[in-house]
């Protein structure tokens, strides 16, 4: 349970920031205190600690006192000085105002602490405060010793489109050489202002869950990533070409046991469904599918069929040993998970390969597109769009919703 101390007297304010740390952190995964004056806050530091303390600079000293511009640094200067207070693990300063940002900076700097500018009218300090708090759940979580390598490991079933789409990322990508290994992997870097996210990206050589499952268990061991992304094209059940399917869960839907019912031999499904983890789960709920990250997407795509008004759509995705030409599949699987989104051929081998990898085990996700419904309208157009689509989705979740080694207080 990720505890937050909110010291802040402008109601509203403190509204946002509470909202934007339960999109993050999720509803049933964090305790917030919220308090409007040093003396409160001062009670709440005595009695118990915190993972994270938002410090708005301009607070009163006590209840029915007028706001006092340096109480923020007042509360900051009596943590560092008072034995009676338990340090929070991590401070955030917080001020709508330049001027007080400007003057107490180097005060906060001194203990490598930072300061957020709010801005009602923009989000960039709702992103600042995001990264931060992905930084902090995941410094609870823990790291064993053998650490990560890289930030994210994007994995695809084809060199084309899959592999291509990802490849026509900004990231000023480069081949990896390594003679003991057949595989070609790619180095970059996703980049947006202060944020850095070191990725490796590679295909798998077959299709299917064998090879995928050990093509991913590779590359864990090889670079040791926070996050392992599937990305690539699948069959929907329903929607429009181009839309992004995340798996909250995924399944081999051909696990169970082959029998004799009447004279007729059927499969009784058995499936081991394995969850997507909670905390990327809340991440995609809550960064979703902007009209602003939809615009920036459909600006890059350069086919010649309209990419629309795509949608993002998060629930079960199975996955199965072929190409399923057929909506009859569809229909029985639809049978057993009347939520399902889609199916394809690899995402329940690679979650498989992170729940045996060693630790520190990645956090592993699958982001594919649509490309067909699972019937013989296949075509190569609608194999690019969803490539084009699931692989500039995940830039943009990327680099608004992960946390890397690179990235800074």
């Amino acid at each position: 349970m990720l505890q937050v101390l909110i010291v802040d007297d402008d109601v509203t304010k403190r509204s946002a920031v509470v909202a934007v740390v339960r999109g993050i952190v999720g509803e049933g995964r964090v305790n917030i205190i919220e308090t409007s004056t040093v003396s409160s806050a001062s009670d709440a530091l005595r009695s118990s600690s915190f993972d994270i303390l938002v410090l708005d600079l301009s607070v009163p000293m006590r209840h029915g006192d007028k706001v006092d511009p340096q109480g923020g640094a007042k509360l900051l200067r009596l943590l560092q000085k008072s034995s009676q207070l338990k340090k929070p693990t991590h401070i955030v300063g917080f001020t709508a105002f330049d001027d007080l940002r400007t003057e107490f900076a180097p005060l906060f700097g001194e203990y490598l602490w930072f300061i957020i500018h709010y801005d009602a009218s923009s989000d960039l300090w709702k992103h600042r405060l995001e990264t931060k708090l992905i930084h902090v759940v995941e410094s609870k979580e823990g790291r064993p010793d053998r650490g990560f390598g890289v930030d994210i490991a994007i994995i695809t079933a084809l060199e084309r489109p899959e592999l291509a789409a990802v490849l026509d990322l900004d990231a000023c990508w480069k081949t990896l050489d390594d003679p003991r290994d057949d595989t070609i992997y790619h180095s970059g870097t996703f980049s947006c202002g202060d944020r850095k996210l070191r990725v490796v990206a590679s295909a798998v050589v077959d299709m299917g869950m064998p090879a995928a499952a050990a093509h991913t268990m590779k590359v864990i061991e090889a670079f040791r990533p926070r996050y392992v992304a599937m990305l690539g094209i699948a069959a929907g059940v329903k929607g429009t070409p181009g839309d992004v399917l995340i798996a909250d869960q995924s399944w081999d839907y051909a696990m169970g046991k082959v029998e004799n019912v009447a004279g007729e031999v059927v499969l009784s499904p058995a499936p081991q469904p394995i969850l997507l983890d909670y905390s990327l789960k809340t991440r995609f709920s809550y960064f979703g599918l902007s009209p602003e990250t939809l615009a920036r997407i459909s600006g890059r795509w350069k086919g010649t069929i309209n990419i629309g008004s795509i949608a993002l759509r998060i629930g079960p995705l199975a996955s199965g040993p072929s190409v399923v030409a057929h909506r009859g599949v569809v229909d029985g699987l639809l049978v057993n998970n009347r939520k399902l989104v889609g199916l394809e051929m690899e995402t329940y081998a690679v979650f498989v390969a992170e729940r045996f990898a060693r630790k520190p085990r990645p956090k592993v996700m699958a982001i594919k597109s649509i490309c067909d419904f699972a019937d013989d309208q296949k075509s190569d157009e609608y194999q690019n769009l969803a490539a084009f689509t699931s692989a500039q989705y995940f830039y943009e979740f990327a680099l608004a919703m992960l946390i890397g080694d690179a990235d800074t207080d």
